[in-house]
Protein backbone atom coordinates (compact mmCIF):
# COMPACT_ATOMS: atom_id res chain seq x y z
CA UNK A 1 0.00 0.00 0.00
CA UNK A 2 1.37 3.39 -1.00
CA UNK A 3 1.43 5.79 1.95
CA UNK A 4 2.61 9.27 2.71
CA UNK A 5 5.56 9.00 5.07
CA UNK A 6 4.74 12.09 7.08
CA UNK A 7 1.74 11.04 9.07
CA UNK A 8 3.18 8.97 11.90
CA UNK A 9 5.33 11.97 12.83
CA UNK A 10 2.62 14.59 12.39
CA UNK A 11 0.08 12.66 14.43
CA UNK A 12 2.37 13.11 17.41
CA UNK A 13 2.86 16.82 16.79
CA UNK A 14 -0.51 17.94 15.45
CA UNK A 15 -0.52 21.64 14.75
CA UNK A 16 -3.23 23.86 16.20
CA UNK A 17 -2.11 27.00 14.44
CA UNK A 18 -4.20 30.08 13.71
CA UNK A 19 -6.13 29.59 10.52
CA UNK A 20 -4.47 31.26 7.56
CA UNK A 21 -4.39 31.20 3.79
CA UNK A 22 -2.32 28.05 3.75
CA UNK A 23 -4.70 26.04 5.93
CA UNK A 24 -7.71 23.95 4.94
CA UNK A 25 -10.04 23.54 7.90
CA UNK A 26 -12.08 20.63 9.23
CA UNK A 27 -12.13 18.17 6.36
CA UNK A 28 -14.31 15.19 7.33
CA UNK A 29 -12.72 11.89 6.36
CA UNK A 30 -13.43 8.22 6.95
CA UNK A 31 -11.79 5.04 5.76
CA UNK A 32 -11.94 1.29 6.32
CA UNK A 33 -9.08 -1.19 6.03
CA UNK A 34 -7.74 -4.37 7.60
CA UNK A 35 -6.59 -2.47 10.68
CA UNK A 36 -7.33 0.89 12.32
CA UNK A 37 -3.78 2.02 11.59
CA UNK A 38 -4.15 1.32 7.88
CA UNK A 39 -7.57 3.02 7.88
CA UNK A 40 -6.05 6.06 9.56
CA UNK A 41 -3.33 6.32 6.92
CA UNK A 42 -5.92 6.09 4.13
CA UNK A 43 -8.11 8.75 5.74
CA UNK A 44 -5.27 11.20 6.35
CA UNK A 45 -3.97 10.70 2.82
CA UNK A 46 -7.45 11.55 1.59
CA UNK A 47 -7.55 14.67 3.82
CA UNK A 48 -4.35 16.00 2.24
CA UNK A 49 -5.61 15.30 -1.29
CA UNK A 50 -8.83 17.19 -0.47
CA UNK A 51 -7.05 20.00 1.36
CA UNK A 52 -4.43 20.82 -1.26
CA UNK A 53 -6.76 22.13 -4.03
CA UNK A 54 -8.88 23.90 -1.38
CA UNK A 55 -5.78 25.69 -0.12
CA UNK A 56 -4.68 26.59 -3.66
CA UNK A 57 -8.04 28.22 -4.38
CA UNK A 58 -7.60 30.38 -1.27
CA UNK A 59 -4.04 31.41 -2.09
CA UNK A 60 -4.09 31.78 -5.87
CA UNK A 61 -5.12 34.91 -7.73
CA UNK A 62 -5.58 33.02 -10.99
CA UNK A 63 -7.22 29.76 -11.98
CA UNK A 64 -5.69 26.60 -10.49
CA UNK A 65 -7.95 24.03 -12.14
CA UNK A 66 -5.11 22.82 -14.37
CA UNK A 67 -2.53 22.63 -11.57
CA UNK A 68 -1.45 19.10 -10.73
CA UNK A 69 0.70 17.90 -7.84
CA UNK A 70 1.86 14.38 -7.14
CA UNK A 71 1.04 12.66 -3.83
CA UNK A 72 4.71 12.96 -2.87
CA UNK A 73 4.66 16.72 -3.56
CA UNK A 74 1.49 17.23 -1.55
CA UNK A 75 2.91 15.31 1.41
CA UNK A 76 6.13 17.34 1.27
CA UNK A 77 4.09 20.57 1.39
CA UNK A 78 2.32 19.59 4.63
CA UNK A 79 3.51 21.44 7.71
CA UNK A 80 1.14 19.82 10.19
CA UNK A 81 -2.25 18.31 10.94
CA UNK A 82 -4.82 19.06 13.60
CA UNK A 83 -7.34 16.31 14.26
CA UNK A 84 -10.74 16.63 15.94
CA UNK A 85 -13.72 14.33 16.53
CA UNK A 86 -11.56 11.27 16.06
CA UNK A 87 -13.30 7.87 16.14
CA UNK A 88 -11.82 4.45 15.57
CA UNK A 89 -12.92 0.84 15.43
CA UNK A 90 -10.69 -2.19 14.79
CA UNK A 91 -11.07 -1.56 11.04
CA UNK A 92 -12.37 2.01 10.64
CA UNK A 93 -11.11 5.54 11.18
CA UNK A 94 -13.09 8.79 11.16
CA UNK A 95 -12.05 12.36 11.98
CA UNK A 96 -12.23 16.04 11.07
CA UNK A 97 -8.79 17.06 9.85
CA UNK A 98 -7.28 20.52 9.45
CA UNK A 99 -4.24 20.56 7.16
CA UNK A 100 -1.65 23.32 7.31
CA UNK A 101 0.78 23.70 4.41
CA UNK A 102 4.22 25.31 4.24
CA UNK A 103 3.76 28.79 2.72
CA UNK A 104 7.20 29.14 1.13
CA UNK A 105 7.12 25.67 -0.45
CA UNK A 106 3.65 26.29 -1.85
CA UNK A 107 4.74 29.68 -3.21
CA UNK A 108 7.77 28.09 -4.91
CA UNK A 109 5.45 25.49 -6.43
CA UNK A 110 3.06 28.16 -7.73
CA UNK A 111 5.96 30.17 -9.14
CA UNK A 112 7.00 27.11 -11.16
CA UNK A 113 3.41 26.79 -12.37
CA UNK A 114 3.22 30.47 -13.34
CA UNK A 115 0.32 31.09 -10.93
CA UNK A 116 -0.13 34.47 -9.24
CA UNK A 117 -0.79 34.21 -5.50
CA UNK A 118 -1.56 36.29 -2.43
CA UNK A 119 1.62 37.25 -0.62
CA UNK A 120 0.18 38.84 2.54
CA UNK A 121 -2.53 37.78 4.94
CA UNK A 122 -5.85 39.61 4.38
CA UNK A 123 -7.02 41.96 7.15
CA UNK A 124 -8.34 40.40 10.35
CA UNK A 125 -11.68 42.04 11.12
CA UNK A 126 -13.49 42.74 14.36
CA UNK A 127 -17.24 42.50 13.76
CA UNK A 128 -19.46 45.42 14.76
CA UNK A 129 -23.06 44.22 14.19
CA UNK A 130 -25.91 46.73 13.76
CA UNK A 131 -29.35 45.21 13.28
CA UNK A 132 -32.18 47.60 12.40
CA UNK A 133 -35.86 46.75 12.23
CA UNK A 134 -38.46 49.49 12.14
CA UNK A 135 -37.38 52.26 14.49
CA UNK A 136 -35.26 49.98 16.68
CA UNK A 137 -31.54 49.44 16.22
CA UNK A 138 -29.38 47.15 18.37
CA UNK A 139 -25.68 46.34 18.48
CA UNK A 140 -24.47 43.95 21.19
CA UNK A 141 -27.90 42.65 22.11
CA UNK A 142 -28.65 39.03 22.88
CA UNK A 143 -31.90 39.43 20.95
CA UNK A 144 -30.07 40.55 17.81
CA UNK A 145 -30.07 37.73 15.24
CA UNK A 146 -27.11 39.35 13.48
CA UNK A 147 -25.01 39.41 16.66
CA UNK A 148 -25.93 35.80 17.42
CA UNK A 149 -24.95 34.72 13.91
CA UNK A 150 -21.62 36.55 14.25
CA UNK A 151 -20.84 34.79 17.51
CA UNK A 152 -21.31 31.43 15.79
CA UNK A 153 -18.81 32.44 13.13
CA UNK A 154 -18.71 32.13 9.36
CA UNK A 155 -18.31 28.61 8.09
CA UNK A 156 -16.79 27.86 4.71
CA UNK A 157 -13.54 28.81 3.03
CA UNK A 158 -13.39 32.57 3.57
CA UNK A 159 -9.86 33.95 3.52
CA UNK A 160 -10.64 36.32 6.38
CA UNK A 161 -10.38 35.84 10.10
CA UNK A 162 -13.36 37.43 11.84
CA UNK A 163 -13.60 38.20 15.54
CA UNK A 164 -16.95 38.52 17.30
CA UNK A 165 -16.68 40.94 20.25
CA UNK A 166 -17.78 39.82 23.70
CA UNK A 167 -20.52 42.40 23.80
CA UNK A 168 -19.85 43.06 27.49
CA UNK A 169 -20.16 46.36 29.33
CA UNK A 170 -16.74 47.53 28.11
CA UNK A 171 -17.78 46.98 24.49
CA UNK A 172 -21.17 48.62 25.01
CA UNK A 173 -19.58 51.72 26.52
CA UNK A 174 -17.20 52.02 23.57
CA UNK A 175 -19.64 51.35 20.73
CA UNK A 176 -22.93 53.22 20.91
CA UNK A 177 -25.55 54.05 18.31
CA UNK A 178 -24.89 57.76 18.81
CA UNK A 179 -21.20 57.21 18.08
CA UNK A 180 -21.88 55.14 14.96
CA UNK A 181 -24.49 57.58 13.65
CA UNK A 182 -22.19 60.57 14.21
CA UNK A 183 -19.75 59.34 11.58
CA UNK A 184 -16.81 59.81 13.96
CA UNK A 185 -15.53 56.28 14.51
CA UNK A 186 -12.27 57.09 16.28
CA UNK A 187 -13.62 55.58 19.51
CA UNK A 188 -13.38 52.21 17.77
CA UNK A 189 -9.60 52.41 18.14
CA UNK A 190 -9.93 51.37 21.79
CA UNK A 191 -11.85 48.28 20.72
CA UNK A 192 -9.25 47.40 18.11
CA UNK A 193 -6.57 47.54 20.77
CA UNK A 194 -8.63 45.38 23.09
CA UNK A 195 -9.09 42.65 20.48
CA UNK A 196 -5.58 43.00 19.03
CA UNK A 197 -6.54 43.70 15.47
CA UNK A 198 -6.15 46.61 13.08
CA UNK A 199 -9.58 46.75 11.45
CA UNK A 200 -13.24 46.65 12.34
CA UNK A 201 -15.99 45.64 9.95
CA UNK A 202 -19.24 47.48 10.59
CA UNK A 203 -22.09 45.34 9.26
CA UNK A 204 -25.49 47.05 9.26
CA UNK A 205 -28.51 44.93 8.36
CA UNK A 206 -31.78 46.81 7.92
CA UNK A 207 -34.90 44.62 7.79
CA UNK A 208 -37.95 46.02 6.02
CA UNK A 209 -40.60 43.38 5.53
CA UNK A 210 -38.87 40.49 3.78
CA UNK A 211 -36.04 42.68 2.43
CA UNK A 212 -32.68 42.82 4.20
CA UNK A 213 -30.44 45.69 3.15
CA UNK A 214 -26.81 45.02 3.99
CA UNK A 215 -24.05 47.60 4.32
CA UNK A 216 -20.52 46.64 5.36
CA UNK A 217 -17.77 49.17 5.90
CA UNK A 218 -14.18 48.80 7.04
CA UNK A 219 -12.66 51.03 9.72
CA UNK A 220 -10.19 52.50 9.21
CA UNK A 221 -10.35 52.63 5.44
CA UNK A 222 -7.37 51.06 3.71
CA UNK A 223 -6.22 50.23 0.23
CA UNK A 224 -7.05 46.53 0.64
CA UNK A 225 -10.62 46.99 1.89
CA UNK A 226 -13.81 47.84 0.09
CA UNK A 227 -17.33 48.76 1.14
CA UNK A 228 -20.04 46.19 0.48
CA UNK A 229 -23.66 46.97 -0.33
CA UNK A 230 -26.35 44.49 -1.34
CA UNK A 231 -29.88 43.36 -0.49
CA UNK A 232 -31.36 39.95 0.25
CA UNK A 233 -35.01 39.03 -0.18
CA UNK A 234 -36.25 36.17 1.98
CA UNK A 235 -39.63 35.00 3.23
CA UNK A 236 -37.95 32.47 5.52
CA UNK A 237 -39.19 32.49 9.08
CA UNK A 238 -35.78 31.27 10.24
CA UNK A 239 -34.12 34.67 10.59
CA UNK A 240 -30.87 33.22 12.08
CA UNK A 241 -30.41 31.22 8.88
CA UNK A 242 -30.91 34.40 6.84
CA UNK A 243 -28.26 36.15 8.97
CA UNK A 244 -25.83 33.30 8.31
CA UNK A 245 -26.48 33.62 4.59
CA UNK A 246 -25.90 37.38 4.79
CA UNK A 247 -22.59 36.98 6.61
CA UNK A 248 -21.33 34.45 4.07
CA UNK A 249 -22.28 36.75 1.19
CA UNK A 250 -20.64 39.72 2.93
CA UNK A 251 -17.40 37.77 3.34
CA UNK A 252 -17.62 36.63 -0.29
CA UNK A 253 -18.10 40.17 -1.60
CA UNK A 254 -15.20 41.44 0.52
CA UNK A 255 -12.98 38.65 -0.73
CA UNK A 256 -13.86 39.25 -4.39
CA UNK A 257 -12.97 42.94 -4.17
CA UNK A 258 -9.84 42.23 -2.12
CA UNK A 259 -8.63 39.69 -4.69
CA UNK A 260 -9.22 42.18 -7.51
CA UNK A 261 -7.14 44.70 -5.60
CA UNK A 262 -4.35 42.19 -5.01
CA UNK A 263 -4.33 41.14 -8.66
CA UNK A 264 -3.93 44.79 -9.71
CA UNK A 265 -1.11 45.26 -7.21
CA UNK A 266 0.63 42.11 -8.46
CA UNK A 267 1.00 43.75 -11.86
CA UNK A 268 2.95 46.56 -10.15
CA UNK A 269 5.16 44.34 -7.98
CA UNK A 270 8.80 45.32 -7.81
CA UNK A 271 11.80 45.38 -5.52
CA UNK A 272 14.54 47.81 -4.50
CA UNK A 273 17.80 47.70 -2.57
CA UNK A 274 18.11 50.07 0.40
CA UNK A 275 21.29 50.94 2.29
CA UNK A 276 20.56 51.44 6.00
CA UNK A 277 23.26 53.18 8.11
CA UNK A 278 23.56 51.70 11.63
CA UNK A 279 25.57 52.13 14.81
CA UNK A 280 25.98 48.49 15.74
CA UNK A 281 23.81 45.41 15.96
CA UNK A 282 21.48 46.59 18.74
CA UNK A 283 20.37 49.59 16.71
CA UNK A 284 19.90 47.43 13.66
CA UNK A 285 17.64 45.02 15.53
CA UNK A 286 15.30 47.90 16.43
CA UNK A 287 15.36 49.27 12.88
CA UNK A 288 14.74 45.84 11.38
CA UNK A 289 11.70 45.30 13.57
CA UNK A 290 10.29 48.65 12.48
CA UNK A 291 10.87 48.03 8.78
CA UNK A 292 9.41 44.52 8.87
CA UNK A 293 6.26 45.89 10.51
CA UNK A 294 5.53 48.23 7.59
CA UNK A 295 2.29 46.88 6.05
CA UNK A 296 3.06 48.06 2.50
CA UNK A 297 6.20 45.91 2.21
CA UNK A 298 5.67 42.33 1.15
CA UNK A 299 9.15 41.02 1.88
CA UNK A 300 12.27 42.32 3.60
CA UNK A 301 15.50 40.41 2.99
CA UNK A 302 18.95 41.20 4.41
CA UNK A 303 21.53 40.93 1.65
CA UNK A 304 24.55 42.19 3.58
CA UNK A 305 25.08 43.06 7.24
CA UNK A 306 28.11 45.18 8.11
CA UNK A 307 29.26 47.07 11.18
CA UNK A 308 27.85 50.40 10.08
CA UNK A 309 25.41 49.64 7.29
CA UNK A 310 22.94 47.04 6.11
CA UNK A 311 21.87 46.25 2.56
CA UNK A 312 18.19 45.36 2.35
CA UNK A 313 16.17 44.07 -0.55
CA UNK A 314 12.51 44.95 -0.16
CA UNK A 315 9.67 43.65 -2.31
CA UNK A 316 6.50 45.71 -2.74
CA UNK A 317 3.27 45.73 -4.72
CA UNK A 318 2.92 49.37 -5.72
CA UNK A 319 4.59 52.01 -7.87
CA UNK A 320 8.15 52.99 -6.96
CA UNK A 321 7.12 56.60 -6.36
CA UNK A 322 4.41 55.51 -3.93
CA UNK A 323 6.79 53.26 -2.02
CA UNK A 324 9.39 56.02 -1.67
CA UNK A 325 6.63 58.31 -0.42
CA UNK A 326 5.33 55.72 2.05
CA UNK A 327 8.83 54.98 3.33
CA UNK A 328 9.36 58.71 3.92
CA UNK A 329 6.09 58.92 5.86
CA UNK A 330 7.23 55.95 7.97
CA UNK A 331 10.44 57.79 8.91
CA UNK A 332 12.77 56.41 6.23
CA UNK A 333 13.61 59.26 3.88
CA UNK A 334 15.19 57.61 0.84
CA UNK A 335 17.63 59.18 -1.56
CA UNK A 336 18.74 57.65 -4.82
CA UNK A 337 22.23 56.19 -4.40
CA UNK A 338 24.76 54.54 -6.68
CA UNK A 339 24.17 51.47 -8.88
CA UNK A 340 20.39 51.64 -8.56
CA UNK A 341 20.39 51.45 -4.74
CA UNK A 342 18.50 53.74 -2.38
CA UNK A 343 19.97 55.16 0.82
CA UNK A 344 18.18 56.03 4.03
CA UNK A 345 19.10 59.69 4.55
CA UNK A 346 19.38 59.15 8.30
CA UNK A 347 21.67 62.15 8.95
CA UNK A 348 20.26 64.42 6.31
CA UNK A 349 22.87 63.65 3.63
CA UNK A 350 23.30 60.61 1.44
CA UNK A 351 27.10 60.81 1.91
CA UNK A 352 26.84 60.26 5.66
CA UNK A 353 24.48 57.37 5.20
CA UNK A 354 26.41 55.70 2.42
CA UNK A 355 29.85 55.88 4.02
CA UNK A 356 31.55 52.69 5.11
CA UNK A 357 34.59 52.06 7.27
CA UNK A 358 34.76 48.32 6.88
CA UNK A 359 35.43 48.15 3.19
CA UNK A 360 31.97 46.98 2.18
CA UNK A 361 31.63 47.45 -1.57
CA UNK A 362 27.88 47.07 -1.97
CA UNK A 363 25.97 43.89 -2.72
CA UNK A 364 29.03 42.13 -4.02
CA UNK A 365 30.41 42.22 -0.48
CA UNK A 366 27.75 40.00 1.06
CA UNK A 367 30.33 37.43 2.10
CA UNK A 368 32.92 39.92 3.38
CA UNK A 369 33.03 42.14 6.44
CA UNK A 370 29.91 40.57 7.97
CA UNK A 371 29.01 41.73 11.43
CA UNK A 372 29.91 39.06 13.96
Amino acid sequence: MKKFLIFTVLMAMAVCAKANLYTADMISVSAEANTAVEARDLALNHAVREAFPMMLRRVALSDTAHVQATPAEMSAFVQGLSIANEKTTPTKYMADVTVQFKPKDVQDFLNRQGILYITKEPPKYLFIPIFVEGDKAVIFDEQSPLYQAMKKGITGTTIYEFIAPLGDEADKKTVTLDMLNSGDLTDLNALLIRYRTDYALLVRVTKTGNIYKVQAKSYPQNTTSADVLFAVSSNAANIPAVMTQILKKTAGELEKKWRQNQTALTDQRGDMTIVIPINGLSEWMAIEKQIKSLPFLEKVQVQALHKNQVFLKITYADTLDNIVRKMDKAGFSLKSGHDGTWVWDKLGTTDAAAGSSDGAMGLGATQNGLLH
